[in-house]
């Protein structure tokens, strides 16, 4: 329930401060959900989650001098820091979530054009319910995402070491070296790229076995292959993300930002993570993967959207991308998404 009554209040309080003409409208929009998003999550019990508990004990072992020698050296070195400084697992799960938070929020701040829409997305498309679960992760996510502007600007020493820093926190980052090469293909975003794009999901979902078993020696994900999350993934994602990409692919015909190189990176991020999620339809692990690509969602959209020249068909498809993340929402709490539900904060 405190999902559904939160994500109600954000789209209220986005039609208030964005009807207003408050010069700082925006900035309120960004602290207010900011704190309402980073409370729920930081206030969570160590129930809500599903690998919580796990990181929790991470914790524990880290305060007893039980060497936790299977994670990453800077997963490790930051559990070490907090497990000197917090006092209660709640400070714990907050100095995860926090900073995390503020990584997102900067690539949403620095790269949209519609900061409001952006803000929804980020909290409904699975992203901020990452951050309940998979921890590391998302923070390494929230990393790499700050690389996609230096790719823009060619500064490829720092892209690569900004991916070796989030590689510290998890490993499975290295996919994202995958978008350098890619950077460099200047493909024309029309009816024909799509077409190449679905024809791409069809062999991905072929051959997805032989390819994760490829990919899985190179980022350590080799022991997933022998659990149970080698088993075929489900198609809602991958048809989902599917349909978003062709959306975009539609909205950006004829759009201005499709002559900027920074837009075909994103438009190549999205559409690189479509295709991990149609791997993911024979290996259910790799579901994990894409994120680290379709965060460019979160600005590519609403940015598409507020270069529509027709403002009335604008605020049309602006509304309907809201419902359909509130649905989305309603869905990810259905089947509590990362084990968010039932949820409880720490007190009760």
């Amino acid at each position: 329930m405190i999902f559904i009554i939160n994500y109600f209040l954000m789209i209220a309080e986005g039609f208030v401060l964005k009807r207003r003409s408050l010069k700082c409208g925006k900035k309120l929009f960004v602290i207010i959900t900011f704190l309402q998003l980073a409370a729920i999550v930081s206030l969570r019990k160590e129930t809500v989650g599903i690998d919580t508990a796990m990181y929790i004990q991470l914790l524990e072992w880290s305060k007893n001098d039980i060497e936790i020698y299977w994670i990453e050296a800077g997963s490790r070195a930051y559990i070490h820091l907090l497990g000197n400084i917090c006092t209660t697992y709640t400070e714990y799960l907050a100095a995860w979530a926090i900073p995390t938070m503020v990584l997102f929020y900067r690539y949403i701040i620095r790269n949209s054009k519609d900061i409001y829409l952006s803000i929804y997305i980020f909290a409904s498309l699975m992203f901020y319910f990452l951050e309940f679960s998979l921890v590391r992760q998302a923070l390494a996510i929230g990393i790499v995402l700050q690389a996609v502007s230096l790719l823009d600007e060619r500064k490829y020493f720092r892209y690569i070491l900004i991916i070796l820093i989030a590689m510290s926190f998890h490993s499975s980052a290295a996919v994202f070296f995958l978008l350098l090469p890619i950077s460099f293909v200047k493909c024309k975003i029309n009816l024909s790229l799509s077409i190449m794009i679905v024809a791409l999901c069809g062999i991905c979902a072929v051959f997805g076995r032989i390819l994760t078993e490829i990919g899985a020696r190179l980022i350590g994900y080799s022991s997933y292959l022998q659990t149970e999350y080698a088993n075929a993934g489900n198609v809602l994602h991958p048809a989902l993300f599917l349909i978003i990409l062709m959306f975009c692919t539609i909205l950006s015909m004829g759009a201005k930002s499709t002559k900027i190189r920074k837009f075909r990176i994103e438009y190549e991020m999205l559409a690189v993570g479509v295709l991990f999620y149609w791997i993911s339809l024979s290996v259910q692990i790799v579901n994990r993967i894409p994120y680290y690509f379709t965060g460019s969602v979160m600005t590519i959209l609403p940015n598409l959207i507020v270069e529509m020249k027709n403002r009335k068909q604008a605020k049309i498809v602006n509304i309907c991308v809201i419902v359909f993340l509130v649905l989305y929402e309603f869905l990810m709490i259905a089947q509590s998404a990362q084990g968010i539900m039932p949820y409880q904060f720490f007190w009760e």
